[in-house]
């Protein structure tokens, strides 16, 4: 016959497994012992406890395994929360809420292959020719290879706008991590050949243009390259993820902005409302207004978005249209784009000589995360939202990366003004951003006082 209920025992055993916070209690393995002891000590009259005997080795056996069997229903249970998931569990969580991890990217550009004079007959450089851009004291050398032969004919010297992209780690023994965000290039970086070319010299090559990046050649014609980017870590997952919860459902206005934030072409993006019977502030009546940090030619696909998104019927302001189709009919999508507000930053540093060597990095970065803009190695920051200000002591205290910094000495500057160690305050309409070459460190190594 099962035992009584015992409402105490009911409560001891509840210390341990689900919690009412969400948690998952595990009972150490010295607990687990103790507990099975002291029941067989009431069960068994012949139990002997002394310490070495059969009976105890069995249970310290027992504990043991119960002990693996506890850890392993915790760690099912947070398995369920994308919080605590990681790696390819991880994947498989967020695909079923249809989110999916960036995989790793190689950047694409071009080259300009020379042969140093005019050839006296017709050469082919084949599809496939590696180039490299050298290594330095930090980084190894980025291999690119050639997607299409090259042809010169005889009494020509160069081939010019020869595409090449970034090896993927099959090609190559590099690691993952020099294949990615790495391979964005400065113009000029690429300037060996790896296997011999008859006819052009191993120097006889280099990119007129960075790869990875859009803008115009010096001939005015434009260009557009697939940018490099690292494979998305856990963290960086689950941030995104957390960006884009809500907006698969109702179209309020945190959804929508967070539709349109989660755009690979977007990376800033704010909203405004007017639930007035007139227009306030530019936006129109009983309306709402999108303004966004974004690339050029993407105004449609912005306008899909919000549409997409957005309740029918309510009406959108700004001054840029793009049009979004809705069941084969058209409809005109208003937003506006936010006028970007490039900062730089002036440092001067005290350190001590524990300062980390890659320090300056870190700080960099940390402005960068800080403020908006593209990291050292590529990645994408959104930073300070739409119309909010700079703050200077924000700046600052990135640069205390620890006790070997003593001190910092932080100016702002804008094109148009300089701040000194005050705010920069943003319009609502505009945003700021950096980059690592706006962001001047000085380091100087003292003892510390």
């Amino acid at each position: 016959m099962p035992d009584e209920y015992d409402p105490q025992a009911a409560a001891a055993a509840s210390e341990y497994g689900v919690q009412s916070d969400g948690s998952f209690a595990v009972p150490e393995t010295q607990v687990i012992f103790e507990r099975m002891d002291s029941a067989l000590r009431e069960r068994l009259p012949t139990y002997d406890p002394a310490g070495g005997s059969a009976e105890q080795q069995l249970l310290e056996v027992f504990a043991d395994a119960l002990d693996d069997a506890w850890q392993s229903n915790r760690e099912l249970f947070y398995s369920g929360y994308f919080e605590d998931s990681f790696g390819a569990h991880l994947d498989r969580l967020l695909a079923l809420a249809g989110v999916q991890r960036q995989v790793r990217r190689g950047a694409t550009g071009e080259v300009t292959f020379d042969a140093g004079s005019p050839v006296p007959s017709a050469l082919t450089i084949p599809a496939g020719t590696t180039v490299l851009a050298p290594a330095t004291e930090d980084e190894p050398a980025i291999p690119f290879r050639t997607t299409h032969a090259a042809r010169l004919a005889a009494g020509e010297q160069t081939a010019e706008r020869v595409s090449i992209a970034a090896l993927s780690p099959v090609e190559t023994d590099l690691d993952e991590r020099w294949l990615g965000a790495a391979t964005n290039v400065a113009s000029g970086a690429i300037q060996r050949i790896r296997d011999p070319v008859q006819g052009i010299p191993p120097s006889g090559v280099t990119n007129p243009e960075p790869t990875g990046e859009a803008g115009t050649r010096a001939d005015g014609s434009s260009y557009g390259f697939q940018r490099g980017v690292d494979r998305e870590t856990d963290s960086e997952l689950k941030e995104r993820y957390r960006t884009q919860l809500g907006f698969g459902g109702q179209a309020s206005l945190k959804n929508i902005r967070a539709a349109v934030a989660a755009m690979d072409v977007v990376d800033n993006a704010s909203i405004e409302e007017n639930v007035q019977m007139e227009a306030v502030d530019g936006i129109p009546p009983k309306a709402f207004r999108v303004t966004v940090l974004a690339e050029q030619g993407h105004a449609d696909d912005i306008a899909q978005t919000i549409k997409d998104t957005a309740s029918g019927g309510i009406n959108t302001g700004g001054a840029v249209t793009g049009t979004a189709v809705v069941h084969g009919q058209a409809y005109d999508v208003n937003f506006d784009l936010a006028g970007q507000v490039d900062l730089s930053v002036d440092i001067a540093l005290q350190v001590t000589d524990e300062f980390p060597t890659d320090g300056e990095t870190q700080i960099t970065n940390a402005i960068v995360n800080y403020v908006g803009g593209r990291t050292t190695d590529g990645e994408l920051r959104a930073g300070t939202p739409i119309g909010h200000d700079v703050s200077q002591g924000r700046i600052a205290s990135a640069c205390f990366l620890d006790d070997s910094v003593f001190e910092a000495d932080v100016t702002l500057a804008t094109p148009s003004q300089n701040y000194g160690q005050s705010n920069v305050p943003i319009g609502p309409q505009e945003v700021a951003r950096t980059v690592p070459a706006s962001i001047d460190i000085t380091t100087t190594t003292t003892e510390v006082p």
